[in-house]
């Protein structure tokens, strides 16, 4: 189980760099 956390948290970081990145595109 414990190994499932660091992937949370890998998928979590590449959400806020692909959302810093869209809103980039944005503006």
């Amino acid at each position: 189980m414990n190994g499932l956390v660091p992937d949370l948290r890998e998928s979590g970081g590449a959400l806020k760099e692909s959302g810093l990145l869209f809103k980039k595109n944005i503006n």
